[in-house]
């Protein structure tokens, strides 16, 4: 769950889309900021420093604003190569319901994609395992922001 900016948190950021000041306050735990970058993610470069060049432009991967570890299936985190209803998902805050078909473009890792669950696991999931997948998080609409 993201804290408030007054917590320590960046809630308010990351519901308007902004990824990188996130993934930015986990910079203590993370070595480097190019482990945020997918390595079959042509379309991004990853940023040198914490400091530097690092944006949304440097980061591949989505973030879950109903993320909490009350639900081990719970999404944290994934590939930001999104579908919804066959069209590709953009940058920005977006909702996803249980009853929508969400899949994955052909631009990482061919129709698939990787997800990082609440219980510290990684899935691959194609868009089908994907679909599967929703409804186990706990909530009817999943929010993530997407770099």
């Amino acid at each position: 769950m993201l804290l408030s900016m007054t917590n320590g948190g960046t809630k308010e950021l990351i519901a308007t889309g902004q990824v990188f000041s996130s993934f930015q306050v986990a910079s203590n735990e993370l070595s480097t900021p190019r482990v945020l970058v997918c390595p079959e993610d042509g379309a991004r470069l990853p940023a040198q420093s914490w400091s530097s060049n690092f944006n949304d432009q440097t980061i591949s991967y989505f973030l879950s604003l109903d993320a909490s570890e009350t639900n081990a299936q719970m999404f944290l985190s994934g590939d930001r190569n999104l579908t919804m209803n066959g069209s590709a998902i953009g940058h920005g805050l977006h909702e996803f319901t249980t009853n929508q078909l969400i899949g994955w473009t052909s631009d990482l890792h061919k129709n698939r994609g990787n997800i990082a669950l609440a219980d510290g696991s990684v899935q691959i999931l194609s868009s089908a395992g994907l679909m599967s997948a929703l409804p186990n998080t706990g909530v009817v609409t999943n929010r993530f922001a997407i770099p």
